[in-house]
Parts: structure tokens; sequence; C-alpha cells
């Protein structure tokens, strides 16, 4: 919604104050999973090249 909403150059800037209060609440063991799911959003939307951390990202099929 944020890549149809907003100009190119402040999407990756409205996304990271959108995740921000979901990084700072997760508990430390399910950090890796919540950064490895918002890295995906980032990478399904072309805002991020590829997937993280070579693991690929569910697609909803």
């Amino acid at each position: 919604m944020l890549v149809e909403q907003l100009p190119a150059d402040q999407v990756l800037a409205a996304f990271a104050r959108e995740a921000g209060p979901l990084n700072e609440r997760v508990p430390e063991e399910h950090r890796a999973y919540v950064t490895g799911r918002l890295n995906c959003m980032l990478a399904a939307a072309g805002l991020v090249p590829g997937e993280t951390e070579g693991e690929p990202c569910p697609t909803g099929d």
C-alpha cells in the first residue's frame, strides 16, 4: 500500500516508521522471524533485492 501511496524515495522511510513498533515489542526469541518476514515484505514490493539469508520468502501460493 505504501508503494502506491508515496513517492519511491519515501517508501522505505515510511515502512521503517510503521515497522518500528513491531521490532521494539517482539521477544528476542522471535526477532529473527519478524526481521525475516519484514525483509520478505520489502523484497516482494521490489524495494530491496532478493530474499533474506538465502531462505525463500513465503508467497502464499
